[in-house]
C-alpha cells in the first residue's frame, strides 16, 4: 500500500492499530511519513466535545477542526441531529458569547443556508483557543 497518499490521521490512525513487532518495515515507514509531515507544519484533526446552540436547541455537539474545515456534529440523545461543515472562507469571524447557560464560541459565517448564530460551548476553552491559533482560524473577540 503507498501510505505517502494518506493524511497525518490516517497515517496517525495506522500507527496506532499497526503490530510493530510483525511489521517492523511499515512501521517504520509509516513513522517516517508521520514526522515528515509533522516538520512541514501539518496538524492532526483535533475534535472537541461540548454542547451547542443551533436554532434554539442544545445538545451535545462535537467540532472537529482541521486546516480547511470546521463540522459541528449536533447530537440529541445519542442520534446526530444535525451537522453543519463550514469551510476556511465560510467563516469570517468567531465571537466570544455569553447567554444565561455561560460563555461559548460563536461561529459568525457567510452561510445563508444555516440559521444565524451558531454557537458552541466547549468543555475546554483554553484547549480550543490554543488549536484555532495553531490551524490560523479566525480569533475569538
Amino acid at each position: 500500500m503507498d501510505y505517502s497518499r494518506l493524511t497525518l490521521d490516517e497515517l496517525l490512525d495506522v500507527a496506532g492499530h499497526l503490530d510493530r513487532e510483525l511489521h517492523p518495515d511499515v512501521a517504520a515507514a509509516v513513522a517516517r511519513l508521520v514526522e515528515e509531515r509533522r516538520l512541514k507544519g501539518e496538524l492532526p484533526t483535533r475534535r472537541f466535545f461540548g454542547s451547542a446552540l443551533i436554532e434554539s436547541s442544545w445538545p451535545f455537539a462535537t467540532l472537529k477542526l482541521d486546516h480547511q474545515h470546521m463540522t459541528l456534529h449536533v447530537n440529541f440523545f445519542g442520534f446526530v441531529a444535525r451537522e453543519v461543515t463550514l469551510g476556511r472562507s465560510e467563516v469570517t469571524g468567531i465571537r466570544k458569547r455569553t447567554w444565561l447557560q455561560g460563555g461559548g464560541l460563536e461561529l459568525v459565517h457567510t452561510r445563508a443556508d444555516l440559521p444565524r448564530p451558531i454557537v458552541f460551548k466547549p468543555w475546554f476553552d483554553r484547549a480550543l483557543r490554543e488549536v484555532l491559533d495553531a490551524y490560523r482560524w479566525p480569533s475569538p473577540r
